[in-house]
């Protein structure tokens, strides 16, 4: 390799020594080293593309979409584009790496290039902390910018990157993509947009490009036209924007196997529409059924029974109460040691109306009482919404009580976690027409910062599902089983504990460990 290599050539440079370096490189007896990115043949020409300057220096885009399927290195290729854009465009320049919202700002594309400067010894002398990079030489500086819209008005920048746009969907993200528009005093001032399809309704910055972008074969009303010099590929132009659209997963050296048994691993693990927004790039709507009947059925037996007494069986309640309206439950799981699978315990379900409220004392309370006094229960998870002085009540008895407020990030957690154990056939349940209809009933809506259960009708009920999947998550994650050493009963009644109701002999009774 020469030497002398034309800095003003993005993918002579970043293959060079003086160029983008990344973590796998090369391997030296058997380990990864870092060392210059290997580009594939369609990302050298579509880069050089976008960044061949005119006669009077300008490139030819003031907005690029570069949009493929997820492992297909497109957030190397903005991590790239914002170091070279920093080493040689119109110093003293800015570069801002923006924050979409669902991670932080020096996450992905911020890391890689404070990565690629501190690990090449050819770079100019730059200063590296956590949230910025600032070359002494040229004072150029590339900063990782929060969703705080207000840090970024009236600022000089000359290359903006966005990564996963289908994301920045709240107001202060869409605020901050209009304040960081191309600045019109520079030379050249852009955006480069890495991410793949997003939904249908809810993405709207990116769904906006995408049509003004793409061509009349991607889309039938797509307004750009096909780019002289890139045949062959799914490339587009409308004026001053660019858009790289492909669904084609094309081999670069970041794959290790083939893209075959990768995608069908990938396959069997995600929802349908999840598949195709990520894996092929297709914009999907955010909601979909939750569980196919065949996959639900598949993990009755229906030889099973709830489980009524037990001293065997370390379970784990969840409650989804509501006093006038929605249907009420309570769901206990367990895990099974031989079988290696979560086991469905039992489950009670009630239904108010707002004329016969549900008096929660009567029914979830002493249902939750009479659980503790025929099976060890580990602990009993709640929404405190509706939930909240039973809960005071119940605790006041030393029952374990642990709030589990039905947020975004919880009802993710919890319905990730209920599908891959439907998924993987890793759930037993005795037969239930009442929780089939409420599963079946139930729907999978995704958001930005995941997924979760939800009904796509208010007449219908899903309470149950939700209580099964946040009793599951506290089985699973939460330890409920998981205890190699013996346990002991020990009395969880503290010395000022209320008086003993009739029939709460033996209740209730914590587990610790001997």
């Amino acid at each position: 390799m020469s030497s002398v290599v034309d800095i003003n050539d993005i993918v002579a440079w970043s293959e060079s020594l003086a160029g983008f370096y990344v973590s796998d490189a090369s391997q030296e007896n058997g380990r990864t080293m870092p060392g210059p990115i290997r580009l594939r043949e369609h990302q050298k020409r579509i880069l050089r593309h976008i960044f061949t300057k005119d006669d009077e220096g300008r490139f030819p885009y003031d907005t690029v979409v570069y949009s493929c399927p997820k492992k297909s290195g497109k957030t190397l290729m903005g991590a790239l584009a914002g170091l070279w854009f920093a080493l040689t465009q119109e110093p003293p320049n800015e570069i801002y790496v923006c924050a979409n919202d669902f991670e932080q700002a020096q996450a992905r594309v911020f890391s890689k290039i404070a990565y690629a400067v501190r690990k090449n010894p050819k770079l100019p002398s730059a200063k590296v902390t956590q949230k910025e990079v600032v070359f002494g030489a040229t004072g150029t500086r590339i900063i990782a910018l929060a969703s705080e819209y207000a840090s970024a008005a009236g600022s000089n920048h000359g290359l903006t990157l966005w990564d996963e746009l289908w994301a920045y969907n709240s107001r202060n993200s869409e605020r901050l993509w209009d304040e960081l528009t191309p600045v019109p005093t520079r030379l050249n001032s852009m955006r480069f947009i890495t991410t793949y399809a997003g939904f249908q309704g809810q993405s709207d910055t990116l769904w906006d490009l995408y049509k003004r972008g793409v061509g009349k074969d991607e889309l039938a009303d797509g307004k750009g036209k096909p780019i002289d010099g890139l045949e062959g590929l799914p490339c587009f132009a409308n004026n001053k924007l660019f858009v790289y659209w492909d669904h084609k997963l094309r081999r670069h050296p970041g794959i290790v196997g083939s893209v075959k048994e990768y995608h069908q691993t990938q396959r069997q693990s995600l929802r349908p529409s999840a598949y195709l927004r990520m894996h092929q790039n297709r914009w999907t709507t955010d909601e979909e059924v939750f569980i196919e009947p065949e996959r639900w059925d598949a993990c009755v037996e229906q030889s099973a029974a709830p489980i009524i007494s037990s001293n065997k069986r370390v379970v784990w309640l969840h409650v989804d109460a509501s006093t006038k309206r929605d249907s009420s439950a309570v769901v206990g799981t367990y895990y099974d040691r031989e079988l290696e699978k979560v086991v469905l315990a039992n489950h009670k379900i009630w239904q108010p109306t707002p004329d016969e409220p549900l008096d929660l004392e009567e029914t979830i309370e002493r249902y939750i009482l009479e659980c503790f006094t025929k099976m060890r229960v580990a602990g009993v998870s709640y929404d405190p919404f509706q939930f909240h002085r039973s809960a005071t009540t119940l605790r006041k008895r030393n029952l374990p009580m642990v709030e589990f407020p039905q947020t975004q990030p919880n009802l993710t957690a919890a319905s990730q976690q209920l599908y891959e154990l439907l998924e993987y056939n890793n759930l037993v349940m005795y037969p239930s027409v009442e929780l089939r209809k409420q599963a079946l009933d139930a729907v999978a809506i995704e958001k930005s910062r995941g997924w979760r259960i939800a009904k796509d009708k208010t007449s219908n009920k899903v309470d149950a599902i939700v209580s099964l999947a946040a009793s599951a998550y506290f089985t699973v994650k939460q330890g409920a089983y998981a205890i190699d050493k013996p346990l002991v009963l020990e009395s969880a009644f503290a010395d000022d504990s209320p008086a003993r109701l009739p029939g709460e002999e033996n209740l209730p009774w914590m587990f610790r460990e001997a």
